[in-house]
């Protein structure tokens, strides 16, 4: 018996009915799962392993010589590579129901009204989870969490006054590295940073455009791993405060306005998040502007600009959103219980930071 309904959990039809109406989410809009649960998005599985590792050029060796005819040669051989790594980190969840819910639950329709919405929950934890990870402050002390776009993307500290890759150390507060390398000894894997102090073009879109510009690398070279024009590839993140301060200077600047109200809108398509077309996200050299929810708290008001080519889900194959099938939970005693675990091995990387930037205040 117990095999029999431990099946029947497993292959009921996973949906939801449309009576029931979803009130459980807590964001808007999300930014990770449009994005980096989709393998056309930011998912890069991995077929196994404790963790991904990134081999990197880091020095080409100075410059050519010139030389007569008849000059002996200087023959040097140099370590061009380094190697930056990050470890996996695991998520786990379950869903359950006892012998008695079942019984209660007779035939098709009902058995589906209790076993899906709880299964829909299950996933909705998990994407509240994911999302929240990616934008959490980063904990050194921390190695259960991943590493989150503020691990990758650092700010400026206090006291700067000109924006570059050399603002502060370049390590996220408490750390002494970056993906196991050393910012002393490969100083090219930082990301651009500034501050500004108000949100006005002599000011915050000034450092913008310093910023976009500085941080728009091309290979004189092009080979795999250079992937030439960035343009198609950028997404802005920041919080409501910047979202609405922009709108109200992109209205201001428009003398066709016509009658709408809210007439921000972008009109293109934001790599992995669908059609920007209703949501009225002010455009910065044909960038949309995303607003992030989770950012809403950061009274530093940072501005995000991101080469998406870079950044990265990294899931491993056979672990990522996996989810067991119903067992008996008998053996622990609790012979009424029916539950199936679901596990996810991931870890968020940008092991290219040169092409990110942020700015704050």
């Amino acid at each position: 018996m117990y095999t029999r309904i431990a099946d029947s959990l497993t292959a009921v039809y996973d949906k939801v009915p449309s009576s029931v109406i979803d009130l459980s989410a807590e964001q808007t809009h999300y930014i990770v799962a449009p994005y980096f649960l989709n393998k056309k998005g930011g998912m890069m599985e991995i077929s196994g392993g404790k963790g991904i590792g990134q081999l990197m050029m880091i020095d080409h060796g100075g410059r050519s010589r010139h030389v007569d005819a008849l000059d002996e040669d200087v023959v040097r051989i140099i370590d061009h590579l380094t190697k930056a790594r990050v470890d996996f980190t695991r998520l786990t969840d379950s869903v359950s129901y006892t012998a008695d819910q079942l019984d209660e639950n007779k035939g098709k329709e009902l058995i589906t009204n209790l076993i899906a919405p709880s299964k829909r929950a299950m996933h909705l934890r998990v994407i509240e989870t994911l999302e929240e990870d990616f934008f959490v402050t980063p904990d050194a002390n921390d190695d259960k969490t991943p590493w989150s776009l503020k691990y990758w993307v650092v700010k400026a500290p206090a006291g700067t006054t000109e924006g570059g890759y050399t603002n502060g150390t370049g390590y996220p507060t408490g750390f002494t590295d970056v993906a196991g390398l050393s910012l002393t000894k490969v100083p090219q894997y930082r990301n651009y940073n500034d501050l500004y102090t108000s949100l006005t073009k002599e000011d915050a879109i000034l450092k913008m455009k310093r910023a976009h510009r500085r941080t728009n690398w091309r290979s004189p070279r092009p080979q795999a791993g250079f992937k030439g024009d960035s343009s198609e590839r950028r997404i802005l993140l920041s919080n409501e405060t910047v979202c609405e301060g922009f709108e109200v200077l992109a209205e201001g600047q428009n003398e066709n306005l016509g009658q709408d109200l809210a007439s921000m809108h972008s009109g293109r398509r934001i790599p992995g998040l669908g059609v920007n077309n209703e949501t009225g996200e002010v455009v910065f050299k044909k960038h949309p502007l995303i607003h992030a929810p989770l950012l809403d708290d950061d009274t530093s008001n940072p501005i995000y600009g991101l080469d998406m080519e870079y950044i990265k889900a990294a899931t491993c194959k056979g672990t990522n959103m996996k989810m067991g099938a119903f067992v008996n939970l008998a053996a622990g005693k609790q012979h009424n219980v029916y539950s199936a675990n679901f596990d996810h091995k991931y870890q968020y990387i940008c092991f290219n930071r040169r092409p990110q930037w942020v700015i704050s205040s």
